[in-house]
């Protein structure tokens, strides 16, 4: 083999392996992008990857409540009480404040 060839087959080695990292990230980005495409499912998303988030459990209370499931929004926000219990408090006045 060749300097010239083998040259060429790294170039290709190289390019094979940039192409693949663009295609896995393409469809990491396409994955997610399905988590955003309502409230419900992306703070759900969020709730079971930080299930201990008062913020998210509250999210996911308040989407509940969009989609008139108040025994999982209770749920939901039961749990962000006692996960950190000055949240909601906290939220309030911030949204009093807007």
């Amino acid at each position: 083999m060749n300097f010239s060839t083998l040259q060429l087959v790294i170039k290709s080695i190289i390019y094979l392996f940039i192409i693949s990292i663009i295609t896995a990230f393409a469809g990491i980005t396409y994955t997610r992008n399905m988590v955003w495409q309502n409230p419900l499912v992306l703070w759900r998303d969020t709730a079971n990857k930080s299930p201990n988030n008062a913020r998210a459990n509250y999210n996911l209370g308040l989407s509940y409540i969009g989609h008139k499931d108040m025994k999982n929004a209770f749920y939901y926000m039961r749990k962000s009480k006692q996960i950190d219990p000055s949240f909601i408090d906290k939220w309030l006045k911030d949204e009093a404040r807007k």
